[in-house]
Order: structure tokens, then sequence, then C-alpha cells
């Protein structure tokens, strides 16, 4: 007896949903499966997004946090103190330190961990 699956499209969108961090093979068939069956064109225009966002967002050129220009907002912003610098692992822990309004330096995002015992 032959083994009923999804169409190959509708596996390859659960396959790629898969490869997204927290999301795990059900999850990924749910979602898929809602794009599939989703009424309007809301699937549409998150894969316009997507793009869009793909397209427009960049490092910043000086520490590495998210712009659409070359230097980003804080970089650019001259009431910043020049003279401290918070080291971060990754530019996604620049925001919740900016949500504190605890820190009025620079940043510098490494892009990953600093592993002394490989270096």
């Amino acid at each position: 007896m032959r083994k009923t699956e999804y169409p190959a499209a509708l596996r390859d969108l659960i396959a790629q949903l898969r490869q997204m961090p927290g999301i795990g093979p059900r999850s990924a068939e749910r979602i898929a499966l809602w794009i599939v069956q989703a009424r309007g064109d809301q699937p549409q225009e998150i894969a316009r997004a997507i793009t869009v966002t793909r397209q427009a967002i960049h490092p910043c050129a000086l520490c590495g946090y998210f712009t659409t220009e070359e230097i980003c907002e804080i970089c650019q912003d001259p009431s910043r103190a020049a003279d401290q610098l918070c080291v971060v692992e990754q530019p996604t822990d620049i925001l919740p330190l900016e949500k504190t309004s605890a820190f009025r330096g620079r940043y510098h995002s490494l892009g990953g961990k600093i592993s002394p015992l490989d270096h």
C-alpha cells in the first residue's frame, strides 16, 4: 500500500519553514497549511514583507545593528557618549538594552561568541 503524502511543493514549504528558529515539524506543517488555505492576500503580504525586509535591512557599518542606511540611528545620534562602548554578542542584544534607557553610549555587535580557547 502506497503512503499518502502532501504534494512536493507543500513538503518543500514545510521543510523551508522548519529551518526557522523555534519552528519544529508540527509548527511548520500548521503554518504551511495556513498559507495554502488562507483566504485573501495575507500570505502574499507576508511574502512581500519578507522580500522587502531582506532587501532593505542590513548591518550598520559601525556597530552591526539593523538599519536601512549605511549608519544606524544609534550611531548617528550626536547625544550619545562616544567614549562609552557596549560590546554585545548579537545585534539582537542591542534593542533590549536600548529599551532600558540605561546606556547612552555606542554599541558594537560581535556577530557571535568569542571563544578564547579557539584563538
